[in-house]
């Protein structure tokens, strides 16, 4: 009995220890549709390793699917619901990341605010499943101004007319493929960051035309590249597309901003958007000089880019270290920032060598937390095979 009881015990420890993170990232962007109503997109990706994969023998393809569910709510009924299946498939089993598996869904909103309920399930494996809350408030556009839309970030834009890719039709944006880029991060071998919005009004507004500055700003709001250019304001919806280098950037957070500026010749208004984003460098490490102040730190944190599920899960694997007073405070914590501010601190205060890019605390963690993982499962295996010859 007692051998039964401390298998029992590792495997619940192991599993608890081994659990399926579930990395969803999610990201919307708002456009003028009409007078009354918004054209929200909702962009998504998550890893294809997510998913479970089976053979399917009649076609000889390693296949997984993943559910979705989208509930929007106002403060009085459901307004809008979507229900659909994502599938990948593979003729070699998934073992490593290889991509990430990225889609859309829009949605027709008024203005106002709103809950947005987010349900994820594996179809092969019920065991990996996510549900996310999250608030959304939908923004009135000005009908008397130029005004312009959010700024969707992109891994890909290319015209319908020149690309070879077969994309979804629901990434089509006039002439446009803009594949969304949710996860807000840029890395690779060609770091551009790319990003596509739309001007509205700009004709009858500023008939001779419109300036249009792009900015790249730094976790402290100090500009890092700024490019003009004038523009001919030849009808009222305009789209526009971007692409900026970043390859001479460090390692960290930082800002895409489009500021239009009018009439032309004399600018007197304007109007801006901005949207953060991460740059991973590997020929550039961060550069956390001492005369950033704490909230700037935090900024260039890998914890600002992380998402409200991958936040909980980052506590749950340092709870064992931190303090009952530290785990009372994280249940009163209900915000995302707040999350991400608290496992900042979390790890700050436990640094003892703060010059250094990295905190070396943390990454000592979590190798021996890796390591223990391993030990658990021989330790498993070798319980499970003595309990079978006893």
């Amino acid at each position: 009995m007692y051998k039964t009881l401390l298998i029992l015990s590792l495997v619940f420890f192991y599993y608890a220890i081994e659990a399926k993170t579930v990395k969803l990232d999610i990201d919307w962007a708002m456009f003028r549709y009409d007078e009354n109503q918004v054209l929200c997109e909702m962009y998504y990706s998550f890893p294809d390793t997510l998913i479970k994969y089976n053979l399917k023998s009649d076609a000889g393809l390693y296949e997984g699917e993943i559910y979705f569910n989208i509930t929007i709510k106002s403060s009085v009924n459901t307004v809008a619901e979507k229900e659909w299946i994502v599938t990948n498939s593979s003729a070699l089993p998934v073992t490593e990341h290889k991509t990430d598996l990225v889609g859309q869904r829009n949605f027709l909103l008024s203005p106002g605010q709103y809950e947005v309920l987010i349900q994820l399930i594996d179809v092969n494996d019920g065991s990996t499943k996510a549900d996310l809350t999250i608030n959304l408030i939908v923004k009135k556009f000005n009908n008397n101004k130029i005004d312009i839309s959010d700024i969707e970030l992109a891994k890909y834009i290319e015209y319908k007319t020149e690309t070879t890719v077969k994309w979804n039709e629901s990434f089509k944006k006039g002439n446009l493929y803009v594949v969304p880029n949710p996860t807000h991060m840029c890395f690779g071998d060609n770091l551009n960051i790319k990003a596509y919005y739309e001007i509205y009004n700009s004709k009858h507004i500023s008939p001779d035309g419109f300036i249009i500055k792009y900015r790249i700003l730094d976790a402290a709001k100090r500009e890092e590249l700024m490019i003009k250019n004038d523009k001919v304001a030849d009808r009222d919806v305009m789209l526009e597309i971007a692409t900026l280098p970043v390859d001479i950037l460090p390692t960290g957070v930082y800002y895409f901003e489009t500021t239009i500026l009018f009439p032309k010749d004399n600018p007197t208004d304007s109007v801006s958007e901005s949207e953060q984003f991460y740059v991973l460098n590997p020929e550039i490490p961060p550069n956390l000089i001492t005369n950033f102040t704490e909230n700037v730190t935090f900024d260039k944190s890998e914890w600002v880019v992380m998402s409200d599920e991958q936040i909980n899960t980052e506590f749950e694997k340092a709870k064992f270290i931190a303090t009952p007073n530290e785990i009372e405070l994280w249940k009163e914590i209900s915000t995302v920032e707040a999350k991400q501010k608290f496992m900042y601190a979390f790890w700050n205060i436990r640094n003892q060598d703060t010059t250094k890019p990295y905190n070396e605390k943390l990454l000592e963690y979590r190798s021996t937390r890796q390591q223990y993982v391993g030990i658990i499962k021989h330790m498993r295996l070798g319980l499970i095979m003595m309990y079978r010859e006893g």
